[in-house]
């Protein structure tokens, strides 16, 4: 049987990743690798219940919820790419105003 202990090393880079998690709810694996983490560190990350793939390379921390917003506010702030919610969604969602859109749950209208 394979047995792997944590060394000091590993352990640091856990830390920065937690750290990193404190101040964003998603991270890309494009970001993760910036910082330094292979993608090998990322599976045991995930196989030991620290962290959570919910899509192709995009991270969470295990039993944190996510919002579209912080997956916008990710694409915006890590991958650079220019987007922002728009339409009766946003009307509603940020200005409170529901001039003209029905009750039921808005569909996000997303632009660049």
């Amino acid at each position: 049987m394979y047995y792997c202990s944590m060394t000091t090393t590993t352990s640091k880079k856990l830390k920065q990743l937690l750290t990193l998690f404190d101040t964003r709810k998603i991270l890309f694996s494009q970001e993760l690798q910036r910082q330094g983490f292979s993608s090998d560190l990322l599976q045991w990350y995930r196989k030991a219940g620290w962290i959570e793939s919910f899509a192709r390379g995009a991270y969470k921390k295990t039993n944190i919820d996510i919002s579209l917003e912080d997956l916008i506010s990710a694409f915006q702030n890590q991958l650079d790419i220019n987007i922002h919610f728009g339409g009766k969604y946003c009307l509603s969602k940020y200005y409170g105003i529901n001039h003209f859109s029905s009750y039921s749950e808005q569909k996000a209208n997303l632009f660049d």
